[in-house]
């Protein structure tokens, strides 16, 4: 990646109930909109807000004026300000409300017709009924498998800049994309690279079944050290690795991150998603999926070179 993405859709969520007095933003997508803003001014990037009224309309007993009517009434000055706090800042903004039976494919079908560079969301809600979760996955969780652009979702932190960068690696051919974007975080925020595997020791049953284990596994774990460390040359550079933090585990990806993401005071996560659909997707998700739904950390999500959109 020569330079971080510039032209930004950010999709918004509001409370459910537009007739409640304190009707507005989810909490965790005003810090989103903050940082959508620091974000683009950083870069000289470019700002759509969006937001999708979701389900049919249907009228209110007692008004003159439909619950879509209401929530678009009320959501608009919400969003006009959401322009405004982004010019002020001097990023160009707009901002679209829109009525759609289905957010996150609105979404994505939004980023590819307008060519967008990436979709930021927040979260997922947490006041979403665990049924409809389980079965239809939330906004961010679709948007990983079947929006074409990268996907940043942004769990709400003290601080919006980004000082420390996090990749993720199984040393698939998509680690190249992702240790690219580490680099253009670095070169265009300053952001320190730290890199990460986690180790499988598939041998380690028969070096238990030596006449010596200690030793036997003690050499073998070794080897399997040193072979991730030659793969860490191999994608990163010999040269160029002296300027990452390369980082070894023991533990499950999900795990680790974790792990890592609190130790090292992790701004960002970067990673990649196969998109895996159906059944499998649906009970088993992927890597960035699992990631997702176990940290606190923002997740920058990128797809793999030959992914195909289905809005293509």
């Amino acid at each position: 990646m020569e330079k971080l993405p510039r032209k930004l859709l950010v999709g918004l969520s509001f409370t459910d109930d537009p007739l409640d007095p304190d009707f507005g933003l989810v909490a965790p997508d005003s810090r989103l909109v903050e940082q959508a803003i620091w974000y683009a001014k950083k870069v000289g990037g470019s700002l759509r807000f969006v937001h999708v009224i979701e389900g049919h309309d249907f009228a209110l007993p007692g008004y003159d004026r439909s619950v879509n009517t209401i929530t678009r009434d009320r959501a608009e000055p919400v969003l006009a300000e959401a322009v405004s706090d982004a010019k002020d800042a001097g990023v160009e903004a707009t901002y679209e409300l829109l009525e759609a039976e289905r957010a996150w494919y609105t979404i994505a079908k939004l980023a590819h017709d307008n060519a967008d560079e990436l979709v930021v969301v927040g979260p997922r809600r947490s006041d979403q009924p665990w049924l409809d979760r389980l079965v239809h996955g939330s906004t961010a969780r679709r948007l990983l498998r079947k929006c074409p652009t990268p996907v940043w979702v942004c769990h709400p932190r003290e601080r919006l800049d980004i000082q420390r960068v996090l990749v993720p690696t199984e040393f698939q051919p998509i680690a190249t994309e992702l240790a690219s974007v580490g680099d253009a975080f670095h070169r265009e925020l300053g952001a320190e690279r730290f890199i990460l595997h986690c180790a499988t020791y598939p041998g380690l049953i028969g070096a238990h079944r030596s006449s010596d284990p200690e030793t036997s596994v003690a050499e073998y774990r070794n080897s399997v050290i040193e072979e991730i460390s030659e793969k860490f040359d191999a994608l990163l550079g010999h040269d160029e690795r002296e300027a990452w933090h390369t980082l070894i585990s023991d533990e499950s990806v999900e795990e680790a991150v974790d792990t890592v993401a609190a130790a090292e005071d992790i701004d960002l996560i970067i990673m990649g998603t196969i998109g895996r659909a159906g059944i499998a997707g649906l009970v088993m998700g992927n890597a960035a999926e699992r990631v997702l739904s176990q940290v606190t950390t923002p997740v920058w999500v990128v797809k793999p070179v030959g992914w195909v959109s289905p809005f293509s």
